[in-house]
């Protein structure tokens, strides 16, 4: 089966790749280093499995997800991250991602979930709900979509709007346009509304 890789840490891209390669029921055909390369190779090649990075540059890999299942590609989606938190959980599965695994999960957890994957299986990542971090704002969060998600996390980094834009490869005007609707959805408002959202609740979302 084909697969494509994408994560913006070489270090950790070069160990996926090892793990891919090590194994002869999996052919490593697109290796990517940011969101828009990935989503380049994934519909050049609709390789049976897409594993994708959470956080990258130009698109986030959320944002791959989502173009995937837009235009309706064949193509099963493992997440791997280091996020913890269950609202990120959550949306992953929302999206439809086959599987979501954390990336301090050994090597076999990997090859385990895509042998499922290949073998036609539902691979069951429940396991990892004990291990998320549960707050009390994850309600609030779904109500979010995944892009406002990603604004609301570069906020919580401290990041401007001309940052957020460059980073996600959207306007500045995008990026108030998702202020603003992140802002209604959270019923809050006034100056920093978001920043305050964020201290007062301690997220970090990292």
């Amino acid at each position: 089966m084909e697969v494509v890789i994408a994560d913006d840490h070489p270090i950790f891209r070069s160990g996926l790749v090892n793990i891919i390669q090590k194994n002869e029921r999996y052919t490593l055909v697109g290796e990517a280093s940011n969101g828009t390369e990935a989503w380049k190779m994934i519909k050049e090649f609709e390789p049976g499995i897409a594993i994708l990075d959470i956080e990258m540059p130009e698109m986030t890999g959320l944002d791959v997800l989502e173009h995937i299942r837009k235009f309706n590609l064949d193509v099963s989606v493992i997440i791997m991250t280091m996020y913890k938190d269950e609202a990120v959980y959550d949306q992953v599965k929302k999206l439809g991602a086959a599987c979501f695994l954390l990336k301090d999960n050994t090597s076999d957890l990997l090859i385990n979930a895509m042998d499922a994957i290949r073998n036609g299986q539902k691979f069951d990542d429940s396991f990892q709900e004990d291990l998320l971090i549960k707050n009390d704002y994850d309600e609030d969060l779904k109500l979010l979509s995944s892009k406002e998600i990603d604004v609301l996390r570069l906020i919580a980094r401290d990041k401007t709007t001309s940052e957020i834009a460059d980073m996600l490869f959207i306007s500045k005007k995008t990026v108030e346009n998702h202020r603003s609707n992140i802002c209604k959805k959270l019923s809050i408002s006034g100056p920093n509304a978001i920043y305050k959202y964020l201290s007062s609740n301690n997220i970090t979302l990292e």
